[in-house]
C-alpha cells in the first residue's frame, strides 16, 4: 500500500506540473493514468485491510419448495357420514386407461369402474390434462369423460394443465380414506402420503387373453 501512494503522490505531482506549464502539458497523458492506477491500488488494499467497510451482496436463502394444496372440487373434505356412508375408490385414468398393451384406451377404465362397482366401491376418476389428446389427440373436459364412462360429472376430474395428476389423486383419497387404482407407486410421493407403502391402499390391475385381474381377488360371482 505505501508503494501505491508514493506512485500516487509523484503522479499527482507530474499531473500538477503539467497543468500548471503548459510546454510540459504531454506528461498529463502519463501523469493521469497513472494517479488513476494507483489510487485504485490503494483502494483495493483498504478493502482487503477492513473488508466490512464495502457491501457484500447476500445470496438469498434457499426457502424449501413447500406443494401446495390442489384444489380438488369432488374431493373437498367430506363428512364423516358421507365417507361411511359409501367405500370410496379413486381410480388413476391416466394409467388405468394403458393396462391394455400399454396403449390409450378408455375400455380398461370401463372394465376397472364395472369391477369397482360388483366389488362395493363407489369410484371417482382423475385423468392428467393430457388424457384427451392421448386418447382422441385433442383435449378432453370433465363432461365428456362423464359421457364416455358413464358417470356423473362430479365424480370426473380432468387436473388443470401444467399439473401433476398425482397429488390431486392422493389428496382425494386421504380426504376419502379411499383406496387408488393405479399401478403406479407413487414413490416421489412417499414422504408426503405415507400410506402409499400400506397394504392395500394401491389396488393395482393387469389384463390376460384378454380378461381384467385386479389385487382384489376373483370377480364376484
Amino acid at each position: 500500500m505505501k508503494i501505491s501512494l508514493i506512485l500516487f503522490v509523484l503522479s499527482a505531482l507530474v499531473c500538477a506540473f503539467g497543468y500548471l506549464v503548459p510546454e510540459w502539458s504531454d506528461v498529463l497523458l502519463v501523469g493521469g493514468p497513472a494517479a488513476c492506477a494507483s489510487a485504485w491500488l490503494i483502494w483495493q488494499a483498504r478493502v482487503r485491510q477492513n473488508p466490512k467497510s464495502t457491501p457484500v451482496r447476500k445470496k438469498p436463502a434457499r426457502v424449501g419448495r413447500k406443494r401446495q394444496a390442489p384444489d380438488i372440487r369432488f374431493a373437498k373434505r367430506p363428512s364423516e357420514d358421507e365417507i361411511n356412508a359409501k367405500n370410496w375408490v379413486v381410480v388413476d385414468g391416466s394409467n388405468v386407461m394403458h393396462w391394455i398393451n400399454n396403449e390409450p384406451d378408455i375400455q380398461p377404465v370401463r372394465d376397472v369402474l364395472v369391477r369397482l362397482q360388483q366389488h362395493g366401491y363407489t369410484a371417482g376418476v382423475m385423468f392428467d390434462a393430457s388424457a384427451g389428446h392421448r386418447l382422441h389427440e385433442k383435449y378432453l373436459h370433465d363432461d365428456t369423460f362423464s359421457r364416455l364412462l358413464g358417470l356423473p360429472e362430479d365424480r370426473i376430474m380432468v387436473v388443470p394443465k401444467g399439473t401433476i395428476a398425482d397429488q390431486y389423486i392422493l389428496t382425494a383419497a386421504r380426504h376419502f380414506r379411499a383406496s387408488v387404482v393405479t399401478n403406479d407407486r407413487f414413490r416421489d410421493w412417499v414422504d408426503e402420503f405415507p400410506e402409499v407403502t400400506e397394504h392395500g391402499f394401491l389396488i393395482t390391475g393387469w389384463y390376460c387373453e384378454g380378461e381384467l385381474f385386479t389385487s382384489l381377488g376373483p370377480k364376484p360371482v
